[in-house]
């Protein structure tokens, strides 16, 4: 929890799961991890394959030694990758969907007021 603590202290991020994880300091990190996930990942905008990378991230934690620990958070930060690259090309492709649209729905006004 001090970790977390530190690494949100100096006020650039500002996720709602980890602010209500903060709080929740009375029993088990990884218990409490899943829960504030499961609550409050959608806050952040977050896919239930993004709370389900993020919940296999806080299991993990704290049950290995450091090098185990490194390899947990390499594995993670890797799955993390592939997923936001997967949002950027979801967006990519919404936008140029949209792109389009929107052109269509201006050229059937022109012709349709002209």
């Amino acid at each position: 929890m001090q970790i977390i603590e530190e690494s949100v202290s100096d006020g650039k991020k500002d996720l709602k799961m980890i602010s209500e994880l903060i709080k929740r300091q009375d029993s088990d990190f990884a218990e409490n991890w899943k829960k504030t996930v499961e609550l409050f990942g959608k806050d952040d905008c977050l896919n239930s394959e993004d709370k389900k990378i993020l919940c296999s991230f806080g299991n993990e934690l704290g049950v290995t030694d450091l090098e185990g620990q490194s390899n947990n958070c390499r594995l993670h930060i890797d799955l993390l990758k592939k997923q936001l690259d997967s949002a950027v090309k979801t967006v990519r492709e919404k936008t140029r969907m949209n792109t389009a649209i929107s052109l269509f729905l201006a050229s059937v006004s022109v012709i349709i007021f002209y």
